[in-house]
């Protein structure tokens, strides 16, 4: 990619639909309403367990089954631990959500609710976005936005 260390994670380098999802990260997933967060918190971690890390894994298998012979591979552990991680997670989500619910932290389902349709809409939108550079075609949030 030819950034040095000092240059990985500045936002200068995040294209328009990996800053949308960020900035949603920060304005929707780090909300000081409770509603809010907790249902940003929610989409995310299902989400990321109904098949995301499989699919991750199995294009990186994939990757290396191609690789020519004494070629270095991608290293898989890092994301094997991430998969059974976030199978855990999405579990304890669920144990957190009823706790929520019983304690009466969720004053507000329709934000609940709206928050967790936002955070996967700009989930949606980097996927979308890094298909798109992935293809070498753009990809405009104006174009998105008039959906």
């Amino acid at each position: 990619m030819g950034l040095t260390f000092d240059e990985l994670g500045k936002r200068r380098h995040g294209s328009e639909a990996t800053l949308h999802f960020c900035d949603a990260l920060y304005r929707i997933y780090g909300s000081e309403d409770l509603s809010t967060a907790l249902g940003a918190s929610f989409a995310i971690e299902h989400w990321a367990n109904a098949g995301f890390w499989d699919e991750l894994i199995e294009g990186f298998e994939k990757l290396n089954g191609k690789r020519p012979s004494g070629a270095k591979k991608f290293r898989m552990g890092f994301w094997r631990f991430h998969q059974a991680l976030e199978a855990q997670h999405a579990a304890h989500t669920m144990d957190e959500l009823e706790e929520a619910i019983e304690d009466g932290l969720i004053s507000d389902e329709v934000r609940f609710r709206q928050a967790a349709h936002e955070m996967l809409d700009a989930c949606s939108i980097f996927w979308e976005g890094l298909e798109a550079s992935r293809q070498g075609r753009p990809y405009s949030m104006t174009t998105l936005k008039a959906r």
